[in-house]
């Protein structure tokens, strides 16, 4: 559908580098043609977004511009509030259809992942739709250097993550406790109700009623 619009609009939460890169010219295209190419981010002005892909969405942004007959073309970012939404409205010259769901504009959104969408060409989701990208193109502000926030760099090094589940002052479980002789056994007998629990250690405080002392 995408190779064959006349006019395609893409707001998604996140985009992806391969993504861009490989509907690039398409893009261009649809504009040079006389059509409109809209796409919007819904995050990167509140997480920022990796620099290779900002360099590749600047690029195709600049590329619309030159062709475009519609300041709706080009590349924008939502910066009122934070937009989670997938819409993908796709014009050819006699249908108009819109694909709604979880699938980001990405390699992981459109191929690898299991994702739930809804392919539809009724005139009232299709309206309803147009209201709301028309409303996210109200907050969203043109692409251009310097307007998304700096990612912050990833640690270098990888450190040990803590288990807060463990008590610091617990002994470590003995090795090869797996081959150990059992001791005792213990049967478990489950029933409908039961106010038994289980566990290594103090087990949990039992907390007193009618406003009475621990």
């Amino acid at each position: 559908l995408l190779a064959s619009s006349t006019n395609v609009t893409i707001a998604s939460g996140y985009f992806g580098l391969t993504q861009v890169q490989k509907y690039r010219k398409i893009f261009i295209d649809i504009v040079r043609k006389g059509g409109q190419a809209t796409l919007i981010h819904g995050l990167g002005k509140f997480e920022s977004i990796p620099k290779p892909l900002e360099n590749e969405l600047g690029e195709l942004h600049n590329q619309i511009t030159k062709y475009r007959r519609s300041a709706k073309s080009g590349v924008f970012f939502a910066t009122e509030r934070r937009y989670h939404g997938k819409i993908y409205r796709l014009e050819t010259r006699d249908r108009v259809s819109a694909l709604i769901g979880s699938s980001n504009f990405s390699q992981a959104g459109n191929i690898d992942n299991l994702e739930a969408n809804i392919l539809t060409s009724d005139s009232l989701l299709i309206s309803e739709t147009d209201v709301l990208i028309n409303r996210l193109l109200e907050f969203s502000q043109e692409y251009s250097p310097g307007i998304l926030p700096e990612r912050r760099a990833r640690r270098d090094v990888a450190g040990t993550a803590i288990n807060y589940a463990v008590p610091n002052n617990v002994s470590n479980v003995p090795a090869g406790i797996i081959n150990k002789v059992v001791d005792f056994t213990l049967p478990i007998r489950p029933l409908e109700k039961s106010s038994i629990n289980l566990a290594f250690g103090k087990g949990r405080l039992v907390r007193p009623k009618n406003g009475n002392n621990y």
